[in-house]
């Protein structure tokens, strides 16, 4: 979140405010000064440009809470290879959600090891600064299996970022990104979050069918992603659609011994799940769980596919 103060911001705005109206007297000067009129075009470009670097160099780099898109692999050729789609490193809440492709060299190699894509509990975490005080530093360890991982950061005001990550097994890799600061609340999931009406069709419908004497109501969402797996791609989808209201079709009815569920045309709300969903119940008896929706196989078909409404929204713990 950038930290400016009012008074800064304010005098900003003025300045934009008369930045423009020297702008607009220009256009209407006569035409044939024409030095006058580039010379003020310029000025204004430059302010412009100055003021909106500075606006973004104010935000300042938050070690606990951040997350880095990468952008580029070093050395390039690995750029060319792997590109960079939707690979990511994020810290919060105490752990480290790591999505990078590792290119290096392992001296022992590892069964078990699945490379740069985990989540875990991060330790030593030290922050400082560059040796010219013009970048926030930040290292720490994970450990995924029986491989431990050193994470080398250098956040620039400029929101570029370096990292560099050192495995105990093999070569280190390097990375740049840009990066920004997240909200320090836990992000459970993005979805789709049912009005009313639709929260009471499911329900009605789903009381009437329960394939169960004991379980629990849900009608709530249709998941887009979870905290765990959300991609690059998908959140910029919902941060773009946040708060908008969609329609989307639930089409088939099913369950297995531990959900209730129902499946949805995908095609207006995009969705991590190869099985877009809403889950109706889960069977207490069971202890079934809401994402166990996910591994229903036997569906029946609606007469009449029920259109459903809700609203694009992050749901923090």
């Amino acid at each position: 979140m950038c930290r400016a103060s009012l008074g800064t911001l304010f005098l900003s705005s003025r300045i934009f405010s008369w930045l423009f109206e020297i702008f607009f007297v220009t256009l209407q000067a006569d035409k044939t000064n024409n030095d006058m009129r580039q010379t003020v075009f310029a000025i204004v470009l430059w302010v412009v440009t100055t003021l909106s670097g500075w606006a973004q160099r104010s935000e300042v780099f938050t070690p606990e809470a951040f997350h880095i898109e990468i952008t580029d692999m070093l050395p390039r050729p690995f750029f060319f290879r792997y590109g960079t789609t939707d690979f990511s490193l994020s810290v919060h809440n105490d752990s480290a959600f790591v999505r990078m492709p590792y290119y290096g060299k392992a001296d022992a190699p590892s069964f078990e090891y699945d490379g740069l894509n985990f989540e875990h509990k991060y330790e030593h975490m030290m922050v400082g600064k560059t040796e010219k005080k013009d970048a926030d530093v930040v290292t720490f360890r994970v450990q995924h299996g029986s491989v431990e991982h050193r994470f080398y950061i250098t956040a620039y005001p400029d929101h570029r970022a370096d990292i560099s990550v050192m495995p105990n097994n093999g070569q280190a890799c390097a990375y740049e990104g840009r990066w920004s600061n997240i909200d320090q609340r836990q992000l459970l999931y993005v979805g789709l979050v049912l009005d009313e009406a639709s929260v009471n069709t499911l329900k009605a419908f789903a009381k009437h069918s329960l394939p169960w004497s004991d379980a629990k109501l849900f009608c709530h969402h249709m998941t887009i992603a979870h905290y765990t797996n959300i991609t690059r791609k998908l959140r910029r989808w919902a941060e773009k659609h946040e708060g908008q209201t969609f329609t989307i079709t639930a089409t088939d009815y099913g369950h297995s011994d531990k959900a209730f569920a129902v499946k949805v045309d995908p095609k207006k709300v995009p969705s991590i799940n190869a099985l877009t969903h809403v889950t109706l119940a889960t069977n207490n008896a069971t202890n079934g769980k809401d994402y166990e929706s996910n591994q229903i196989t036997q569906w029946q078909p609606f007469p009449t596919p029920i259109q459903l409404t809700g609203t694009i929204e992050f749901i923090y713990r």
